[in-house]
């Protein structure tokens, strides 16, 4: 029983058909996207589940820098922007790290200098998903395919935050708190 069961999933996942459970909520009127009630998640905004403490680093910062840095960043991921301070991409402590063993000879010599966040980006070719301001979780499907951190953009292409799988669990469990538990105010007399 166990096996079929685990053939039945697997072939539920590589048909990219919903779950039973899914269809069967979605028949008494509760439509689900990815597993969520679409009812709540349209109510969250990326306003209530963005961070915006992040750290911002220049394109031309050097690899000694960025090392020094994502050591004492609160989050490890560090978005890179131009000179006129638009989004370029996303370096992970994982970047930074093989970027450091990769090019160990010249990082501690006077050629140091000559790597820089930009190169690491391009090094790679990662591109992480970016999402809008204005868009509403609900019609983003699968964001965290590749990566649990996507940052949010404004229109002129400027970082105003960093959106991550669990802010988006905390949001979405406040929305259904809020919604399931009215919160009412005594009646006052006077």
């Amino acid at each position: 029983c166990i096996l079929a069961g685990l053939l039945a999933n697997r072939l539920r996942g590589i048909l990219r058909t919903p779950a039973l459970i899914s269809k069967n909520l979605e028949m008494r009127g509760v439509p689900m996207i990815g597993g969520r009630s679409s009812v709540v998640l349209r109510e969250i905004s990326l306003q209530d589940c963005m961070v915006s403490d992040f750290e911002v680093i220049s394109e031309r910062e050097p690899l000694v820098d960025l090392y020094g840095r994502i050591q004492k960043a609160r989050y490890p991921f560090l978005p890179v922007v131009d000179s006129k301070g638009a989004y370029l991409g996303l370096l992970t402590i994982d970047m930074i790290q093989e970027g450091w063993q990769a090019r160990e000879v010249i990082a501690t010599g006077p050629l140091s200098k000559l790597v820089e966040a930009k190169d690491l980006l391009y090094s790679t070719g990662f591109k992480a998903p970016t999402v809008q301001i204005d868009e509403k979780i609900s019609n983003i499907p699968n964001l965290f395919e590749d990566i649990p951190c996507v940052p949010v953009l404004g229109k002129d292409r400027k970082i105003l935050g960093l959106l991550f799988v669990h802010n988006l669990r905390l949001a979405y469990d406040r929305e259904i708190a809020r919604q399931s538990l009215p919160f009412r105010t005594p009646a006052r007399k006077d």
